[in-house]
């Protein structure tokens, strides 16, 4: 982590492709070659900074806008991502590249239908695009259209192969295909792709958040843990970063029984909080509890910044719920999730979680009517994004409340058809078979849950060196 290499080189390896380039730009050096170079840098406010200089200098400069757009994704600020491109492409309606962009934007944003048509005609545009392919493809297994995302996840592994054999340092192949694998559920292999784009580039934010998102699925909760650290010092502003080392801090040890209690006194006194902060220690010497509430507000904290400068995207209010949602400030939750639907009221991701919400709301509170208002959501987050296996647990979890039973278990064997790994679904589906009566059914559930969970390597409790 201690190794840097400075902009200013980075920015001069950049700009030494020659004087053509210079000469297609007519922008002095310094501005847009010290953006991207700040951008490979995981430095994105500094990126920012400078390539919206060179696009005052040059304002027809296509590259800087997309660049710009791409800092911008990276700052969580996919509205902004939207509009760079929109001006790209005015600039140059072909440009692949900046449909791709704007279509991982929109997908950011929770616009699944923009998100594909992008994705679509950006492969139009250049069919050898491999991000294309993989992020269509995560559409389309969000949408639940398995075969067809089978094949441009396929389709985007085979060219990121052919990529890294024409170029075994380039380490953006390597992390593209590893997004692919993780989409597929194949861990290993997202985890051995992001290791090698790690080597190759110590500063990818995002292979080390995707190498952390695969690890905490694995089970690894240590690696994970050290892989959002990593993340957190190369990016300190990252709120998916903190909240997902939290919720891995979470799952190791008793943290989660200790956050349930901390969330109880929450809502019961909030001045009673302070204890579980540990403020004068570093996270290092933390305990478990004391660093997920640290991440967790630390989150909040950073959301409600980000919230400030860009008050129309809804990613930050969406990251600030579920850090409360977690801290059990459930009211606080939900308004963040109203304007996140408000922005944009085709946001399936938050539509689940609202659901799940208010299931949790039910739950400790005794809100009868909760439990509706659960099932309108998560139906709705199904309508927009049929390929949500948890949505359906979850909504399965309310048809039950409700008393629903056969909604419920249509439901179950819905979440286990998208997501064949969801034990919580196999869990909930013995549940209702032993209620139903049907002990074989129950029992063969039980066992396909408890072999997932066992796959999972042991979590050793004890401080962690990171």
């Amino acid at each position: 982590m201690d190794r840097k290499i400075s902009t200013a080189a980075i920015a001069m390896v950049l700009w030494g492709v020659g004087g053509a380039f210079a000469d297609r730009y007519a922008t002095p050096p310094g501005a847009y070659q010290t953006g991207t170079a700040y951008l490979e840098n995981a430095e994105y406010d500094k990126a920012v900074e400078a390539l919206s200089e060179a696009i005052r200098q040059n304002p027809q400069h296509t590259d800087a806008t997309i660049h710009r757009a791409s800092a911008y994704l990276s700052k969580g600020w996919s509205n902004r991502a939207i509009a760079d491109c929109n001006v790209a492409l005015r600039l140059d309606p072909s440009n692949a590249k900046a449909v791709h962009v704007r279509g991982v934007a929109y997908g950011n944003f929770g616009d699944m239908d923009r998100a594909l048509a992008d994705q679509h005609e950006a492969i139009r545009l250049d069919p050898q695009l491999a991000p294309a392919y993989v992020h269509r493809g995560a559409v389309l297994w969000e949408r639940g259209q398995r075969d067809q995302a089978a094949v441009d996840l396929d389709t985007a592994i085979r060219l990121t192969g052919e990529a890294i054999r024409r170029d075994p340092t380039g380490h953006r192949a390597y992390t593209q295909r590893a997004f692919a694998h993780l989409v597929r559920g194949d861990l290993d292999k997202a985890v051995a792709d992001c290791s090698q784009a790690i080597r190759l580039n110590p500063r990818s934010v995002e292979a080390y958040c995707k190498r952390g998102f695969a690890r905490r699925k694995q089970g690894d909760v240590n690696g994970a843990i050290a892989d959002f650290t990593a993340a957190t010092q190369l990016h300190p502003k990252s709120i998916p970063a903190h909240y997902r080392r939290a919720i891995a801090c979470c799952q190791r040890g008793d943290a989660q029984i200790e956050l349930s209690r901390y969330a109880e006194l929450f809502r019961q006194d909030p001045k009673q909080v302070d204890r579980f902060h540990g403020r004068d220690l570093p996270y290092a010497q933390k305990s478990d509890l004391q660093k997920t509430v640290t991440d967790l507000t630390i989150a909040i904290r950073l959301a409600d910044e980000s919230i400030r400068l860009n008050a129309d995207g809804p990613e930050a209010y969406r990251d600030r719920a579920v850090s409360y949602l977690a801290l059990g400030e459930f009211d606080r939750a939900m308004t963040d999730l109203a304007a996140a639907i408000r922005i944009n009221p085709r946001d399936a991701r938050s539509y689940g979680k609202r659901g799940f919400l208010r299931i949790k709301r039910n739950t400790a509170a005794k809100l009868p009517a909760e439990t509706d208002r659960a099932i309108a959501d998560l139906t709705e987050a199904i309508r927009l994004a049929p390929g949500l296996a948890e949505a359906y647990c979850y909504r399965s979890i309310a048809q039950l409340v409700r008393g629903n039973m056969a909604s419920g278990l249509a439901d179950c064997n819905e979440a286990i058809r998208l997501d064949t790994k969801l034990a919580q679904a196999y869990r909930l589906r013995s549940l209702i078979y032993n209620t139903m009566h049907q002990a074989p059914q129950a029992a063969a559930d039980a066992a396909r849950a408890d072999e997932l969970e066992a796959r999972r390597p042991a979590v050793p409790r004890g401080p962690v060196r990171h």
